[in-house]
């Protein structure tokens, strides 16, 4: 049985595709995906293609909320440490895992307890700390944006996009106006 009639040819493609399609409805531009994971992918009037990210979450993923999560993650053990000036992150995240310790928190992310997800789905708390005013979190947020900015300018200068058509998808930037204004996308790129 013929699954799709009429149709010779499908072509596979990533997720990265379709978001630039759905968040632009036009083929040119560039558009940042960043969920758990991150990728800034454009296109040009010629159909040229340049991906930039998406390297998963040990070699890139930056501006995703793994890679926002895992900085806050770090800044509580900075924290409690004493390297670093006390943050709200300790508490929240803390409170997030289900934990009384940092060092109890330190187990269960170590101890197999959380999965690449589970990590990822604590930047929900970064952007709660930092709109309550806290700079570590504040800081965190902003070093992503600028990560996701830097892949969009990127692919757009790749394709000699003049001022392009930028958009972006995925649960990071529900974080909204914490995670900044760092850069005009439609400026040099």
């Amino acid at each position: 049985a013929e699954l799709l009639p009429g149709v010779e040819r499908v072509r596979a493609t990533g997720d990265m595709v379709a978001a630039l399609w759905g968040a632009l409805r036009t083929p040119v531009g560039v558009v940042c995906s960043a969920g758990t994971g991150s990728v800034c992918f454009g296109r040009n009037a010629a159909g040229d293609t340049r991906q930039v990210g998406g390297w998963g979450h040990l070699m890139g993923d930056e501006g995703s909320a793994y890679d926002i999560a895992r900085a806050a993650l770090q800044a509580v053990a900075r924290a409690t440490d004493g390297r670093a000036a006390p943050t709200a992150l300790v508490s929240a995240l803390l409170a997030r895992s289900g934990s009384s310790t940092p060092i109890e928190l330190a187990l269960r992310v170590y101890g197999g307890d959380f999965g690449r997800e589970r990590v990822a789905a604590l930047a929900v708390e970064v952007a709660a700390c930092a709109r309550a005013g806290d700079q570590t979190a504040g800081a965190i947020l902003r070093s992503a944006a600028a990560e996701l900015a830097l892949g969009a300018v990127t692919a757009a200068r790749a394709l000699a996009l003049h001022r392009p058509r930028v958009s972006w998808t995925g649960s990071v930037f529900e974080a909204g106006e914490v995670l900044g204004r760092v850069q005009r996308l439609d400026g040099d790129a």
